[in-house]
């Protein structure tokens, strides 16, 4: 878990994730209160060691506000 907070904490992923994503959140659209997301998340990665080596890669991550990210179920 650790290394994967880590990872998107890193500016220069946090910054290729943001620029990919126009800085905007995927879901509604907002510039407000954003995050870096795990598409696929450390708890799914947990349960299917098939997904832990795609878990740290910048195709894995996007940007949603806080608000969206909330509102994710782990998957």
């Amino acid at each position: 878990k650790s290394s994967s907070y880590a990872f998107i904490r890193k500016d220069d992923v946090r910054k290729h994730i943001l620029n990919k994503n126009n800085i905007v959140c995927a879901e509604c659209g907002t510039k407000e209160n954003l995050t870096i997301d795990h598409k696929f998340s450390i708890y799914a990665a947990a349960k299917n060691t098939k997904l832990i080596s795609i878990l740290n890669t910048k195709g894995n991550l996007q940007v949603l506000c806080k608000r969206c990210n909330s509102k994710k179920a782990p998957i």
